[in-house]
């Protein structure tokens, strides 16, 4: 999973695999018991790293799931809890 911009200092397309800068860092909008969409970015030994509506980076844990998450698997979940980092 990549994020594709533009390159300031090159003007050029480019792709980055380094998330964290895109994603949204107020979380006012989300509410426990929300329903949102996922989407499966990477795999870490806690769970599945997602992209949440969209907008925010999220976990879904791999106790709290049935089955392995493929990344690039789109999902329909609730959120827990919002932790402020």
């Amino acid at each position: 999973m990549v994020a594709v911009c533009l390159d300031e200092h090159t003007q050029r397309v480019m792709a980055t695999s380094r998330l964290a800068q895109f994603f949204e860092a107020d979380t006012s909008a989300l509410t426990p018991r929300q329903e949102v969409e996922l989407l499966v970015y990477r795999s870490t030994e806690l769970g599945a790293l997602v992209v949440v509506d969209q907008c925010y980076s999220g976990l879904v844990y791999q106790n709290e799931t049935f089955r392995k998450l493929a990344v690039g698997e789109h999902l329909t979940g609730h959120v827990q809890r919002v932790r402020p980092d």
